[in-house]
């Protein structure tokens, strides 16, 4: 028994979303995809004006059941979930004042002070994207993320506008070209309780003096401990973990080429097989729990390790809980 499962091999895992893939995964997961790019930037203005207009005079759910109303009047179809969706990209950014009450849909509201124009508003709502790339660890890629979110690959200006307002409000920062949430090592999740295992057996872990550094090194790593994995779970975590300091490494030191993305999926991996030795060949089922859920914290369904991953949940799943029982 494996931890690929029946039927999945290393080339299964193999496979790299792209990094428009993962902006759209994260993309999707915003729910920003529910609705075209004209309707969105539509209702923004919408909701904008209507809050100038009446501040404080309507709760949200009275303001969008309005807006809801006049758009079937032109018969435009947009649902009520849809425009609490487009409103859920300003609150995200807390581009709305509930004036010392707990923000609810039924209490008042108001825009929030420092905005001062409708720009200004649709900018606050859709920087919400940006800033969810970043705290995603991925690298920033200006034409990329305006393709997405403005359908324009040379729209890059507006991307820069977005950083310098998340920048502006102490909501990230730049380190040496490198954009990260404030308070956060070059490694974000280096304190995840969660990751502890993993990270001990990294920071604890010999390298040989004579093996070769840096990122492209763990890449080969990498892809060796997948080819042993169905074989040999201790060879293959052995590689896995040299590939995740290595990794590790690389991206600390600013490496260029060096992401938080592939040390992920480095330690994802790793976790997978050391639980799979743990378990399945040394019946040390305690101990194999905690690699498991470093698996689980870092594979979850709103990640862009998820679709890298997929082939593993269920078989993981699986043997978690026959390790529980």
């Amino acid at each position: 028994m494996t931890p690929n499962g029946p039927g999945l091999g290393a080339s299964d895992l193999a496979v790299k979303p792209t990094l428009r893939q993962q902006y759209n995964q994260i993309f999707t997961r915003l729910k920003m995809t529910s609705v075209d790019f004209a309707t969105r930037r539509d209702v923004l203005r919408d909701i904008y004006r209507e809050l100038v207009a009446r501040p404080g005079e309507r709760t949200t759910d009275d303001l969008l059941e309005e807006l809801c109303e006049r758009y079937e009047s032109l018969g435009l179809i947009r649902s009520k979930t849809t425009l609490r969706q487009i409103w859920q990209m300003g609150f995200r950014q807390r581009a709305f004042d509930y004036r010392e009450q707990v923000a609810s849909v039924h209490v008042p509201v108001w825009l929030a002070e420092e905005i001062d124009s409708e720009a200004a508003f649709v900018q606050r709502a859709e920087s919400g994207f940006v800033y969810a790339v970043v705290n995603a660890g991925l690298e920033i890629d200006k034409p990329e993320l305006a393709t997405i979110l403005l359908n324009d690959g040379e729209h890059t200006v507006y991307i820069d506008d977005l950083l310098r307002d998340l920048e502006a409000r102490a909501l990230i920062i730049d380190v040496d070209g490198r954009y990260m949430l404030p308070g956060q090592s070059s490694i974000p999740f280096r304190d995840e309780p969660a990751q502890q295992p993993i990270i001990y057996d990294i920071e604890n872990v010999q390298v040989p003096e004579n093996l070769a550094r840096g990122f492209e090194k763990a890449r080969s790593l990498a892809k060796t401990a997948m080819l042993q994995r169905s074989q040999d779970f201790a060879a293959s975590a052995r590689s896995y973990l040299l590939a995740c300091r290595l990794q590790w490494d690389a991206v600390e030191s600013g490496e260029p080429g060096a992401t938080l993305e592939d040390l992920r999926w480095y330690m994802a991996s790793y976790g997978s097989v050391k639980a799979g030795e743990l378990s399945q060949i040394h019946r040390d089922y305690a101990h194999s729990r905690p690699y498991y859920l470093a698996f689980f914290n870092l594979v979850q369904e709103d990640d862009p390790l998820w679709s890298r991953m997929r082939g593993l949940i269920n078989p993981m799943l699986s043997y978690y809980w026959v390790n529980v029982a």
